[in-house]
């Protein structure tokens, strides 16, 4: 196939490098805001409350990393690879992990279920606990210093 300026591979003619709404790093990545609904900032220890749930979220995606505590250190927002990485189902004793994508936070619902299941860590409870998808936007008025 010979080079054209108009291709869609490339050329002077593709001028859409980024498509809106899109969050990535290398690759598509997606935010989870996880509410612990009590605070959990004395809570970093090996077996404890964040340490546990990240180990979850792991579980299901590649975890990217997570930013600070906020609101009151009830919350925190992590960023993994793989947008709607948390849809598919565990390994049955004879089956294997299968992982679907579907529109993006469309599934969250499996990390906040998963979360919820672990009960009590460490004297939180965690069976209120809430994973919300976000999108990478800060609002002016709601930057977190």
């Amino acid at each position: 196939m010979a080079y054209t300026a108009g291709s869609v591979a490339g050329g002077e003619g593709n001028t859409t490098f980024n498509a809106t709404n899109v969050e990535f790093l290398g690759k598509n990545l997606e935010f989870i805001t996880i509410d612990y609904l009590a605070a959990v900032n004395a809570k970093t220890a090996k077996d404890s409350t964040q340490y546990v749930a990240e180990l979850t979220m792991q579980k299901y995606a590649n975890l990217v990393g997570g930013g600070p505590l906020a609101d009151s250190n009830t919350q925190k927002t992590y960023i993994i690879e793989h947008a709607d990485a948390f849809v598919g189902s565990g390994a049955g004793s004879v089956g294997s992990f299968t992982l679907t994508t579907t529109t993006d936070g469309s599934a969250v619902a499996t990390l906040q279920t998963a979360i919820q299941a672990l009960g009590t860590v460490d004297s939180i409870d965690l069976s209120s606990a809430t994973a919300t998808a976000s999108k990478l936007a800060i609002l002016t008025a709601a930057v977190v210093a």
